[in-house]
């Protein structure tokens, strides 16, 4: 599980030490907002409602799996719902269709694979909220110098003169070759 205690003692903080929550929930969030946008998909269990048009056919796909209920849309009827893939099957009245449901993975259920890249992203982001090391940047050249995310806001790097650095957050990214090789798994492609 997830928990505020597990990100305070992963950034080497004391677990009841909340004197950086606000950093360390901005790294999550920055985490988990990259982690969905390369997934296609969210990840945290809440009511959702997606729009889809008529021509996209009678497979759809919803973005926060696992579905856990759904409503069944006026004039339509859900043939099949794969709640795990998230996968319906619809017949479709009319020329939208509007599912709302409940969906996504809870910090209990959340499986230890997908916790482990989002800590994984989470570490790269905190570091990156640090304070160059004295006599570097964080940023190299060409490097990224902000993000800016749907419903998080904007993350801005460290930037600096060329030279070492203790923290290389900003050179390799916030998504890791390791995260990446996890989340790939994960990813809904969609023809």
């Amino acid at each position: 599980m997830i928990t505020p205690e597990k990100l305070r003692e992963r950034a080497g903080l004391a677990a009841i030490d909340a004197s950086k929550d606000v950093e360390l929930n901005a790294a999550f969030a920055t985490a988990l907002a990259i982690a969905e946008n390369y997934c296609n998909r969210k990840f945290m269990f809440s009511a959702d409602s997606e729009t889809f048009t008529r021509d996209r056919g009678i497979r759809l796909q919803l973005h926060r799996i696992p579905v856990t209920t759904y409503t069944e849309p006026a004039g339509s009827e859900i043939l099949y719902l794969v709640k795990k893939s998230g996968v319906v099957l619809i017949l479709a009245a009319g020329e939208t269709v509007t599912i709302d449901y409940e969906g996504g993975y809870t910090e209990a259920t959340i499986p230890a694979d997908l916790e482990l890249a989002l800590l994984l992203m989470f570490d790269n982001a905190y570091a990156s909220l640090k304070p160059a090391a004295a006599g570097g940047g964080t940023v190299g050249a060409g490097g990224i110098e902000s993000v800016t995310l749907k419903d998080v806001g904007t993350v801005c790097f460290a930037t600096g003169s060329s030279g070492s650095s203790a923290n290389t957050a900003g050179v390799s990214g916030l998504l890791s070759s390791d995260a990446a090789s996890i989340l790939r798994f994960y990813r809904i492609e969609e023809c």
